[in-house]
């Protein structure tokens, strides 16, 4: 039996991005180890066939003293486990994986790019994690972008050559089940009396995780804003909280508390279907994408989907579609909100045009069937 290690920071990511991976290569009989900073949500895989769980303490951000001990912890499960496969995903977690799997001498060493947390950092900040992300490329056998344009990025960066890393099918790293993603198995006059909200109000949903770079602070003014003549929008906020500091905090915790009807956060949630299936508008106006999952999921529920003209999302989103932002400013947003409740034509056109191809690119059979021939090619060589 082949032993796969998949390695990420923090379970929501593992349960976001990488649950049909662990059950459908666990059912096709690897070994599939998770490795993570251990939470409830991990609780999901415990005891099942071929899936067993190791616990290690990363942190998110830079702790010296407590990365070198992940450093160290690293090394030795890989040293005692002989992994065949080892395949790393976000960021910190990609470095320490790398450095780690390489010292123990592991043949196979994978990293999944999912985006450049670092874009709008300062600058000797940037380039200290620009040089990270080429380390990782340098130590790895093999890597991957979930996304075309963010390879392209990179490549103009500096960052990696061409042929360093590729893209598994066409992007996304696990897709989307349409056996989940789908409106017709919900009753959304029901969800949203469940949910109090009002029927008369239009839906607007973010979802992801809740902080400053994914355009939350604008999106949240300006559904305010919208509401401030005529109550029509409802903005449900679905994601778990990823504010930087206690003053960011205060901040979104007042203005749920002031707007209950209007602002509706629901933390994390393994039923994002659900609350797509009461959404009249996906909108992300954030400043860095390395892909929109999210996005593929609204599509899927035949939702319309306004996001940020970035890399990322517009390999997703073009203007036969959806709708772009030129920018991420509330005015901008506002108009861009009230002009698509207005295009009745359009819209219903761009929900069609983008489930079509959403099916057609994104569909998570067809990745997870290309990530295992991946596999199986290291695997054979």
């Amino acid at each position: 039996m082949k032993k796969i290690a998949i390695l990420a920071s923090i379970p929501f990511f593992i349960k976001a991005h990488l649950d049909q991976h662990i059950f459908y290569l666990a059912k096709k009989n690897y070994k599939i180890t998770i490795i993570t900073n251990t939470d409830s949500i991990i609780n999901r895989y415990k005891n099942r066939k071929n899936i067993q769980i190791i616990n290690v303490n990363f942190k998110r951000k830079i702790s010296i003293l407590n990365d070198i001990l992940c450093l160290f912890k690293l090394f030795y499960i890989f040293i005692i486990n002989r992994f065949d496969i080892i395949h790393s995903y976000t960021p910190k977690v990609g470095l320490l994986t790398s450095i780690s799997s390489k010292l123990s001498f592991n043949k196979n060493r994978i990293h999944t790019f999912t985006g450049q947390h670092w874009i709008n950092d300062k600058k000797y900040k940037k380039k200290l994690y620009m040089f990270f992300d080429w380390l990782i490329i340098k130590l790895n056998s093999n890597c991957y972008a979930d996304s075309f344009s963010q390879i392209t990025f990179l490549i103009n960066e500096g960052i990696c050559k061409e042929n360093d890393i590729n893209v598994i099918n066409n992007g996304s790293v696990g897709g989307v089940d349409f056996n989940i993603f789908n409106k017709k198995l919900y009753n959304s006059i029901k969800i949203k009396n469940d949910l109090g909200i009002s029927l008369n109000l239009k839906v607007i949903i973010f979802v992801g995780r809740v902080n400053k770079d994914k355009g939350i602070f604008n999106l949240i003014n300006s559904i305010i804003n919208l509401n401030t003549k005529f109550h029509r929008y409802c903005l449900l906020i679905i994601g778990p909280l990823d504010l930087k500091n206690s003053e960011e905090k205060e901040n979104f915790y007042k203005i749920k508390k002031k707007y209950p009807n209007i602002i509706k956060y629901y933390d994390y949630s393994d039923n994002i279907s659900k609350y797509l299936s009461v959404s009249d508008l996906f909108c992300l106006p954030s400043t860095r994408e390395g892909f929109g999952t999210s996005v593929i999921e609204a599509a899927a529920m035949k939702v319309s989907v306004l996001v940020s003209n970035i890399y990322g999302l517009n390999e997703i989103v073009n203007k036969n579609n959806g709708y772009l932002l030129d920018s991420i400013d509330n005015a901008e947003i506002e108009t861009k909100i009230e002009y698509i409740f207005q295009d009745n034509h359009n819209k219903r056109l761009f929900i069609e045009n983008l489930y079509k191809d959403i099916k057609d690119k994104y569909n998570s059979i067809d990745i997870l069937s290309k990530l295992e021939n991946n596999y199986l090619y290291l695997l054979n060589k």
